[in-house]
């Protein structure tokens, strides 16, 4: 009953070609199994630490996403890849997120929404780092709008929970959910 599955990519910064051959050979050994469960297989948008610095992982860039996903779906005759688009994950590496939404375009199946300071990936709830976020939320919303992504909006923000009281954790999630309501509200209003 699983609609869908998250499966990082590997990430070689250093020989982009083995990276794209050791990825086509995993996802393409998935293909099978994805076809008999009927479960799509999201690629994802990663980040890589290089030299004290954060630079973009596999499937990063929306372009590169794209190629894979349709390399891959092409060779299994359907819709076996989809993507998980981590808003987080986006910030780290400055990407516009807007521009990378419309690129994937009808690829887009999962969302990983969470904020950070554009330095560590915090996973927080969005909005609560204020003025210290640096994700582009406007251009989130408008990016999904765009797309007419009518999918979930799927929260990853469990790290904020970190130094919580368990008695406090239904004001917490009650607080993410609002923030999801306000989001579907702001997609509606297209």
């Amino acid at each position: 009953g699983c609609p869908a599955l998250v499966v990082h990519p590997y990430t070689n910064t250093a020989d982009k070609a083995l990276e794209r051959e050791i990825n086509l050979s995993m996802y393409r050994k998935m293909i099978p199994a994805g076809k008999k469960y009927g479960v799509k297989l999201c690629l994802e948008n990663m980040f890589a630490h290089v030299e004290g610095h954060l630079v973009g992982g596999a499937c990063a860039e929306a372009t590169e996403a794209v190629w894979y996903i349709d390399t891959l779906n092409a060779e299994a005759g359907e819709d076996v890849f989809g993507y998980c688009f981590d808003v987080g994950h986006a910030n780290l590496t400055a990407r516009n997120v807007r521009e990378e939404l419309r690129i994937l375009g009808h690829r887009l199946t999962i969302l990983h929404i969470h904020d950070n300071d554009a330095c560590s990936d915090l996973h927080t709830i969005p909005y609560f780092r204020g003025k210290n976020s640096h994700v582009d939320w406007e251009g989130v919303l408008a990016g999904l709008r765009d797309i007419n992504y009518c999918g979930t909006l799927s929260f990853e923000t469990f790290a904020a929970l970190r130094g919580i009281p368990h008695e406090l954790y239904p004001s917490f999630l009650r607080v993410v959910h609002d923030v999801g309501v306000y989001f579907q509200k702001r997609l509606a209003e297209g």
